[in-house]
């Protein structure tokens, strides 16, 4: 069972995600496989754990649409489509709030705007997972290497 699933059992039924009451015109087949809920909420957290991110919760669908596209190459939809998509929103508010329910995150307001802070739990997850070298480890390492690439382009909100 995957990681990020054994999160969700633990979690119980106080939390459920409710991916199928989505309402688009996107084929929710493709939008699954595209949008897949665990590898946002793995985006989220590692983005959240940069020092160099001030992360806003207003930045989520950039910095997850950035980090897609540095990993997967070949998406035939422009940046501002995918960033745009009602589908990779949701999915990202429900990344948020599994992060948060988990204690990975906290969302905090300062002057009006709402900041992702990483926690001392969010850290002990990825400090077990990042030395893994199995899918957990391997896919955390390919998004801090996706992040790398975003800073260094200069195409970041910070």
């Amino acid at each position: 069972m995957a990681v990020l699933d054994k999160l969700v059992k633990e979690l119980g039924e106080d939390f459920k995600l409710r991916s199928n009451e989505l309402e688009t015109n996107v084929d929710i087949e493709a939008s699954n496989i595209i949008f897949h809920l665990p590898l946002i909420v793995l985006i989220i957290l590692v983005a959240s754990s940069r020092k160099e991110i001030k992360f806003s919760v207003e930045d989520v669908s950039y910095w997850v649409t950035r980090v897609f596209l540095e990993l997967y190459s070949n998406f035939s939809i422009s940046e501002q489509q995918l960033r745009m998509s009602s589908v990779l929103r949701k999915r990202s508010v429900e990344g948020i709030l599994f992060l948060e329910s988990s204690d990975f995150i906290l969302v905090v307001e300062d002057e009006g705007v709402r900041f992702i802070k990483f926690t001392t739990s969010g850290n002990d997850f990825l400090k077990t997972y990042i030395r893994e070298k199995e899918m957990t480890g391997l896919i955390i390492g390919r998004i801090n290497s996706a992040l790398d690439r975003v800073l260094l382009k200069g195409n970041s909100f910070t």
